[in-house]
């Protein structure tokens, strides 16, 4: 075990990690930069606020860099808002949240979108189902099915950051209308009708997170076939994809995925590297391993895990990293199994329907038939006959 801690203090660089310095706040101007930040509950993929404010906490707003306990990365950041009662108790707002809080509703106030990240801390709510629930509501509002009459007098309008955190505190307290929205953006909808159910983005009742699936198409496929629903971390996002290489420079090669897949690519290629790099993530779980040392550090790769798990378990040289597959499977299996026990019979998911309105993806979506084609082959890899009940396939 002291022989892979070395390694890792020889080959990890703090100073040239960019997720140490700027944490992953810094993923807001990059997506943006691309296209594929969420804003406005999804009808556009970027936007002009995170270039003004959203990128500038990561360098000038946070008093500390926090950290999980011994980590080498250390890519939290603390922050303190005293004029609206923000602490550092409670971190700062990280890159799913200051799009849940910000690009998605529109709002571009990172002091309201730090008072956000708390409120939701406070009551143990995730800032990305509250963040998209109301946005949710503020296109509604925007279409006439919602007014102020049936928001508490709250105008729930696109960039009204005094909107955000009101609204937030009232889902908390389930006041009011606030306790409509408390049901989630799906069963909200049910609950108002007239409509507002074309509005809502999720699978399986959990809301869509921070991450534009039309931009990066494996993760339809991790968004349809997680067990609870719409989960970005249940798999490397396919910019990691196109980052394998033929010459072995990548972490996941020893998986034989050395081949580059672009981003907008829903083939089969891109259905074998999402199947064999998701159980990768699977395993990281299993071990408490940081799915961003994983990727897209590339600090902790597969056989460094392998090394490590046979130092801490005496597990012979012989069982190398493709043995790890069978503990991942089961692992894997019985929560497809729950998830669809409790999915209402809807193992799978459509595609977004949206397209993108906005430069420089104007126009993508994922191609429903291309779509349920790599569904299908999914299932096929994974042993499922690919029917409603999903029952095992005689494989």
């Amino acid at each position: 075990m002291q022989a892979v801690l070395k390694w890792m203090r020889e080959h990890y660089n703090r100073d040239a990690d960019m997720l140490h310095k700027f944490g992953t706040s810094r993923n807001v101007v990059a997506m943006s930069a691309d296209g594929i930040l969420p804003t406005r509950n999804f009808r556009e993929g970027s936007s002009n606020t995170p270039k003004r404010s959203a990128a500038r906490p990561c360098r000038n707003d946070p008093d500390d860099e926090g950290t999980c306990y011994a980590c080498a990365i250390a890519c939290k950041r603390e922050v303190d808002v005293q004029e609206l009662g923000v602490t550092a108790r409670y971190g700062g707002p990280e890159y799913e949240t200051i799009a849940a809080g910000g690009s998605v509703c529109g709002v571009g106030d990172l002091k309201a979108i730090a008072k956000f990240h708390q409120l939701c801390g406070e009551y143990v709510m995730d800032t990305i189902s509250v963040g998209m629930t109301i946005a949710f509501a503020m296109e509604c509002a925007e279409q006439g099915i919602l007014t102020s009459a049936d928001t508490d007098g709250l105008a729930l309008r696109f960039g009204d950051a005094e909107a955000l955190v009101a609204m937030t505190e009232k889902i908390g307290r389930r006041e009011g209308f606030g306790d409509v929205l408390a049901l989630g953006a799906e069963r909200a909808a049910a609950k108002i009708g007239r409509g507002a159910e074309q509005f809502v983005l999720t699978v399986k009742k959990q809301e869509i997170p921070m991450h534009e699936a039309r931009g990066k198409q494996g993760l339809a496929l991790a968004y349809a076939t997680a067990p609870g629903g719409a989960d970005h971390v249940r798999g490397p996002h396919d910019p990691i994809y196109e980052g394998f290489h033929p010459r072995g420079a990548h972490a996941l090669e020893p998986l034989g995925l050395a081949e580059p897949v672009k981003r907008l690519e829903l083939s089969p290629h891109k259905v074998r590297a999402y199947q064999y790099a998701s159980h990768w993530w699977t395993l990281c779980s299993c071990l408490g391993v940081c799915t961003l040392a994983a990727a897209p550090v590339d600090a902790v790769g597969v056989t460094l895990v392998t090394n490590a798990m046979r130092a801490v378990t005496g597990w012979t040289p012989a069982c190398g990293s493709w043995s790890r597959w069978a503990s991942v499977r089961r692992r894997w299996l019985a929560s497809s199994i729950a998830g669809r026990l409790h999915a209402e019979r809807r193992p799978t998911a459509e595609a977004p329907a949206r397209g993108i309105h906005r430069w420089p993806l104007t126009g993508v979506r994922v191609e429903p038939e291309t779509f349920q084609r790599a569904l299908r082959l999914y299932h096929q890899m994974e042993g499922w006959d690919p029917r409603p009940d999903g029952r095992r396939s005689p494989s």
